[in-house]
């Protein structure tokens, strides 16, 4: 299942099949069909490594079995060109099978053998798609398949891709005994992380032709070409928050380099924008345009980028989730999620395309293909799809009776507060980080001086880092004499007032004693004066040390930017 920092209920749209946690095989290839192209498939002997002491290996004998074909070639003993028995030999299997699924199904049950907790065999290595282990000791039957009748201990690498189920495996036959033949054998195997890339080519070899042989038959859309493209808007209700689903094959991912989706090509962005891009490593980039939003990952020229650590497979369906809106920012690849950022940008009403961005001057395409393209709306805790929740009501916890609807409405085109997750929060209070940014973005006035700041409490990876370094340039802010800024602390009137008061530039008040609870000499007595000139706070009292919440500052800010 999908690991999620924010939990959502989702529901599918999809023009196949709803629910994808992966697709079908991606060769889909049958045991008659491995069989019949035996000769195009299996690797030449001349392309295997070789082992200290021994000759190149030289192909034997190719065996079709039930549900699959096998492989074995030998190795001639260099100190002894005659002897023809207990020689090193690789033996390459693979069993095909229903689905991509089973295969994997068949993969993971190998590793729960018991085989592994006996003692007969040992794990030297292991992750999603690779088994290495090595067989202990010798006997018949000693791999995981029980094909191989060995003399000595062995070694073997077991993988899935598609729907196969691959093993590659280093022995020693039975036969005469040759004590030289026997030592230079153990020595060879001895370091057993020098025999695995052996067998590891042995197998890409073998991958790399069926891949060619048995591409996908079957497909959503292919891209053969860079200026490929397919306008998704036109097949789907792309949710405004949500999830894309899809289903991507390739072959070398370096040759597979390109973009997947794409809204806006080289054209200026708009808020919401996605792209996603596979590079040469086969890992994914992807992005979304969110200048007016701040969140705990890097923003460069308004967008919020993300990479993920793992590759995608070759030759096999890789499922990938690309989620975006209320719930943050996120990319998963085959079930686990990768990276992700808490920016909850909606996406844009502009057009989503599979491939090239059509009309801008690169073609750039992903060249590979696409399956079991599906669309996810994210739902409330109540079921509700947030499309349709934030269509109707501005931010989900404050209701279309509230009397504040117009301000807050007038101050989320200004981007001043925009919620998070489709919630305002509108009693809830300020710190002093957040109402530095509230009051920049009202006025206009954040525009990028850099992030040098001299307070020792404001991190160098801070979202707000930006927006105290800005107005601690244009002396809004000052802090405090032990060095601190103390961003996390709330707000108060008299911070938020001296703030406003900064801000404008006026130098010309004077505190009148306006406010029975404010003296001449208190430090915040020009921000009174303030506060009185713009009938920010009617009454005889003012109540400095009171805390700010959102609705307080929205009022405030709301009358000065209509004055």
């Amino acid at each position: 299942m999908k690991i999620l920092k924010w939990v959502l209920v989702l529901v599918v749209v999809s023009l196949s099949a709803a629910g994808v946690p992966r697709a079908e095989a991606v060769v889909d290839v049958t045991s008659n069909e491995l069989q019949a192209a035996a000769d195009i498939i299996l690797p030449n002997a001349d392309s295997l490594g070789t082992l200290k002491g021994y000759s190149a290996f030289h192909f034997e004998k190719k065996t079709s079995m039930i549900g699959g074909l096998s492989a074995r070639y030998k190795a001639q003993f260099l100190a002894d060109p005659w002897l023809d028995s207990e020689l090193p030999e690789i033996q390459l299997l693979m069993y095909t099978y229903s689905s991509q699924d089973a295969a994997e199904s068949a993969f993971m049950g190998l590793i729960g053998l018991n085989d592994f907790s006996n003692g007969e065999k040992t794990v030297l290595s292991t992750d999603s798609h690779a088994l290495y282990y090595q067989s202990n000791f010798g006997g018949s039957g000693v791999d995981l398949f029980g094909t191989i009748d060995a003399e000595y201990r062995s070694l073997h690498l077991v993988e899935w891709n598609g729907n196969v189920v691959f093993q590659a495996s280093l022995f020693r036959g039975n036969g005469e005994y040759n004590e030289t033949n026997l030592q230079t054998f153990a020595d060879a195997i001895a370091k057993t992380d020098s025999v695995e890339p052996i067998l590891a080519d042995a197998l890409d070899n073998t991958k790399l032709a069926m891949g060619l042989l048995f591409p996908p038959s079957q497909s959503f859309w292919s891209s053969q070409s860079e200026s490929s493209s397919l306008n998704l808007s036109d097949s789907f209700a792309i949710p405004t928050h949500g999830t894309v689903h899809l289903n991507v094959y390739v072959t070398d991912p370096s040759a597979a380099v390109g973009t997947i989706l794409d809204s806006s090509g080289l054209s200026t962005p708009s808020d919401g924008d996605l792209y996603l891009y596979i590079n040469s490593a086969g890992t994914l980039f992807a992005g979304i345009y969110a200048p007016n939003f701040d969140a705990d990952c890097t923003q460069e020229a308004g967008w919020y980028r993300l990479e993920t650590s793992s590759a995608l497979y070759p030759y096999e369906w890789n499922a990938i989730d690309l989620h975006y809106g209320v719930g943050g920012f996120s990319v998963s690849l085959n079930g686990m999620e990768e990276a992700s950022c808490s920016v909850s940008q909606p996406r844009s009403v502009n057009d989503l395309y599979l491939g090239d961005f059509p009309g801008d001057s690169i073609d750039e395409s992903m060249i590979g293909t696409v399956d079991e393209v599906a669309m996810e709306y994210s739902l409330t805790e109540l079921g509700e799809e947030w499309d349709a929740v934030l269509a109707e009501h501005l931010f989900l916890d404050l209701p279309d009776t509230d009397a504040d609807v117009p301000i807050f409405q007038y101050l989320k085109a200004k981007g001043v507060f925009l919620g998070s997750d489709g919630m305002l929060y509108p009693d809830d209070t300020l710190n002093r980080a957040q109402m530095v940014k509230v009051v920049l973005r009202a006025f206009n006035r954040n525009g990028d001086v850099g992030t040098l700041v001299p307070f020792w409490d404001v991190p160098i990876d801070a979202w707000y880092r930006k927006y105290i370094a800005k107005a601690y340039k244009e002396e809004i802010v000052t802090g405090h004499d032990d060095g601190t800024f103390l961003p996390g602390h709330e707000i108060n009137r008299a911070e938020f007032l001296t703030m406003l008061y900064r801000l404008d530039g006026s130098k010309r008040l004077s505190y009148e004693g306006e406010y029975s609870d404010v003296s001449e000499d208190d430090w915040y007595a020009l921000g009174a004066a303030y506060a009185a000139a713009h009938g920010l706070y009617p009454g005889a009292e003012l109540v400095p040390g009171e805390v700010v919440t959102r609705r307080e500052a929205a009022h405030v800010l709301y009358a000065l930017m209509n004055e």
